[in-house]
């Protein structure tokens, strides 16, 4: 698949490389007015060979990603937002020591909050042993 992607890629660049250079013999006094078209068709073609060579790279590039795959989840299920306890949370408030969805974000949002991914692991004395 990233083969068909190099070629598509070459060829187009190729087709838009060709109606650039005949762009000049479609402009001017003595030209024939189907040459103009047959350029611009050319090029229309060839950019858009070269965008699906790029799209076809692309897909082959995040299939072998192994992070774009992964699925996000939660490290603890069942975390509930402290505040409406319906949506999952999402957020930890260090100020207030709450688990805060997004949609509860707004209303508990103050300046001197900060808040922490929930899905990150908890450092401090415990994790490292030692005080910051």
């Amino acid at each position: 698949m990233q083969k068909l992607g190099t070629t598509l890629l070459i060829f187009g660049s190729g087709l838009v490389f060709f109606a650039i250079i005949f762009a000049p013999t479609a402009i001017g006094a003595s030209a024939d007015p189907s040459a103009l078209s047959i350029v611009g068709g050319t090029f229309s073609l060839g950019t858009l060979i070269v965008a699906a060579g790029l799209y076809l790279r692309a897909k082959v590039m995040a299939a072998q990603n192994e992070i774009l795959n992964a699925k996000l989840r939660p490290r603890k299920t069942g975390e509930r937002c402290g505040m409406c306890e319906i949506a999952p949370a999402l957020l930890w408030c260090t100020q207030h020591q709450a688990k805060i969805c997004p949609a509860c974000l707004a209303s508990h949002d103050s300046s001197s909050c900060t808040y922490v991914d929930i899905s990150r692991k908890a450092v401090g004395m415990a994790a490292t042993g030692a005080w910051r």
